[in-house]
């Protein structure tokens, strides 16, 4: 751990920004909160928060690191 500063803004951002993508968040919501999507939601948001661990200050990953660490994880 380099830092921890950031991490549970890090958390809470991915997992709305996971939850908005999968439409699950607005009115008309097309898709109810189930386990799988909170499963995927949630390891989204621990992942943005692992990242921002390892880092010195409050810098969250980006899109595309989250991307790559999420599919390098799942190959393994």
């Amino acid at each position: 751990v380099v830092d921890t500063v950031g991490a549970g803004d890090s958390f809470g951002a991915a997992l709305l920004a996971a939850l908005v993508e999968r439409d699950a968040l607005e009115p008309g919501a097309t898709r109810s909160l189930d386990d799988s999507l909170l499963e995927e939601a949630v390891e989204y948001a621990v992942t943005a928060s692992a990242i921002t661990c390892t880092r010195t200050g409050a810098v969250p990953p980006s899109r595309e690191e989250l991307d790559a660490w999420i599919g390098t994880s799942q190959e393994v």
